[in-house]
């Protein structure tokens, strides 16, 4: 517990990059390769979203950057204030139902 009380004030004195739009009510999870995370839909001036934003960093000799872009994939209807998580396909093998 004192390391993770330790780790939260750690990270919460370096600020990441700006989000890529100004935007409320969005969802964040890891991304599926484990290496990053996806900002899902939200609202954004009076509209609701379906964009999907990824953010990755990478080690730059002593630092890290981070930065956003845009995912391949848009959410399949616009959607804001929802819970969200990744599930690995493997997990979801059925073999009946």
């Amino acid at each position: 517990l004192k390391e993770n009380i330790s780790n939260l004030i750690l990270f919460s004195q370096n600020l990441g990059p700006r989000l890529p739009v100004e935007r409320s009510s969005y969802t964040m999870v890891a991304n599926p390769a484990g290496d990053g995370i996806l900002m899902l839909g939200g609202f954004q001036n009076s509209n609701y979203s379906k964009e999907v934003y990824q953010m990755k960093c990478q080690k730059d000799g002593n630092k890290t950057k981070c930065h956003w872009t845009r995912f391949p994939n848009d959410l399949p209807t616009v959607r804001s204030g929802f819970t969200a998580f990744y599930v690995p396909e493997k997990s979801m093998q059925c073999d009946s139902i």
